[in-house]
């Protein structure tokens, strides 16, 4: 898929700039409150240059904390109020399938990885999930955005052999995408677009060292 065709696929945002700035004034309004009552902790006596190191870093941890703070408050407003994040638009309740069963995605992006390890560590966790059953499915998916030729075809030919080692425990996909477009989170994006509405949940993995 190419890149304006990811960029046509993605939802509209509305109120994309006010969302923004509002979310920063949030932000800033939080830090700066912060940075406040840390300043009147570390002013009495005047400030050694050992306090202003302490106040700068402080600035700069506490911003992240007040940042994840304000996501997590408005993203639960959002939930509270049935209402999808990007959107906005009123979300009904998700229904279980009509045949009662279920379908699980175990999703892995790659990118460049080393190819058996990556195989080794799906592997082992493929076969440490529960049996298949006529209503219960698991697959596994690698989403592989890689840009080296040699890896990528040491992929397809480790993928192949993986999923006949692993038909008994789970069903596994391979695909290659040619754009990196958004990288490994866009990769994930656009798994979630084309197949997300099939899958009953979803779990996504990632290749550690």
């Amino acid at each position: 898929m190419s890149a304006a065709e990811s960029r046509a696929s993605v939802a509209p945002v509305p109120f994309r700039r006010t969302r923004r700035l509002v979310f920063a004034l949030l932000v800033a309004a939080t830090t700066g409150l912060g940075l406040g009552t840390m300043f009147r902790i570390l002013h009495v006596g005047g400030l050694t240059p050992l306090e202003l190191a302490i106040l700068a870093l402080f600035t700069v941890t506490f911003g992240w904390i007040v940042i994840a703070f304000w996501s997590g408050i408005i993203g639960f407003v959002l939930s509270l109020a049935g209402r999808d994040p990007l959107s906005l638009t009123k979300v009904s309740p998700p229904r279980p399938p009509e045949d009662a069963r279920s379908r699980t995605a175990l999703v892995m992006p790659i990118h460049n990885e080393d190819v058996e390890r990556v195989a080794a560590g799906l592997e082992a966790t493929c076969r440490d999930l529960p049996p298949i059953t006529e209503a219960r499915r698991i697959e596994a998916f690698v989403l592989s955005d890689s840009t080296d030729a040699d890896i990528v075809a040491r992929e397809r030919a480790t993928m192949a052999a993986l999923q006949h080692r692993l038909a008994d425990h789970c069903q596994l996909h391979y695909r290659h995408r040619d754009s990196n477009a958004g990288r490994k989170a866009g990769n994930l994006g656009d798994f979630c677009q084309r197949w997300g509405s099939t899958m009953t949940s979803c779990w996504c993995s990632t290749p550690t060292a």
